[in-house]
């Protein structure tokens, strides 16, 4: 074997972790792109052409997710309060809701601050964090993107506002919740923050 062949060997695994950091801020970046071109329903119902390209963009924005473990994750601790139909239902509802809360929201967010993407850093062989520097008026924001390597494809798996976990935080409040009104009771929540999310702001 040729020195140049053992050399080039050797530097393959390095290669390849520095190209997840990498990979991470790229995927961000076409990530904040895609919420850019959301359209907000602000004063009232949205126009039936921009009805049709959110639902463009909001199909792209699915595609960044692991719905899998987003639908999973927060009902963990109590999953064997729900029957099979209170789960499908849950899941059902759950992702439409972070559907509706999260696209728009996030899309008026990037469009009215400044931010910076920093490169990614590796936190596991298949794992990496993107973290943004964000600023809004005078507040300023860590945001933490956390993706896991599913084939080919980095799939966002958490996000961590100045390092609180989201699907911590969902998991916290969904637990009280069905604690004291059960499945049912977290549902008919889900059901009334839908309904909210629909209505045009004011």
């Amino acid at each position: 074997m040729s020195k140049t062949v053992v050399m080039l060997a050797a530097l393959l695994p390095t290669l390849a972790l520095a190209g997840l950091p990498e990979d991470g801020k790229k995927r961000t970046e076409g990530f904040i792109d895609r919420l850019l071109a959301v359209k907000a329903i602000d004063k009232g119902p949205l126009p039936k052409a921009d009805q049709e390209a959110n639902a463009k963009v909001f199909a792209e924005l699915d595609g960044f997710f692991d719905w899998d473990y987003l639908m999973s994750e927060p009902v963990k601790p109590r999953i064997d309060k729900f029957s099979p139909t209170e789960k499908d239902e849950f899941t059902k509802k759950f992702r439409e809701v972070l559907r509706l809360a999260a696209y728009p929201d996030s899309g008026s967010f990037f469009r009215t601050a400044k931010y910076k993407v920093n490169l990614g850093k590796e936190t596991a062989p298949d794992r990496v964090t993107v973290s943004i520097d964000a600023k809004k008026g005078d507040i300023e924001t860590q945001v933490d993107i956390h993706y896991k390597k599913m084939g080919d494809t980095l799939k966002l798996y958490d996000v961590s506002f100045d390092g609180d976990s989201l699907v911590k935080d969902y998991q916290n409040q969904m637990v009280r919740i069905i604690d004291k009104g059960g499945a049912k009771d977290l549902i008919a929540k889900i059901d009334k923050r839908k309904a909210e999310l629909e209505k045009p702001k004011k």
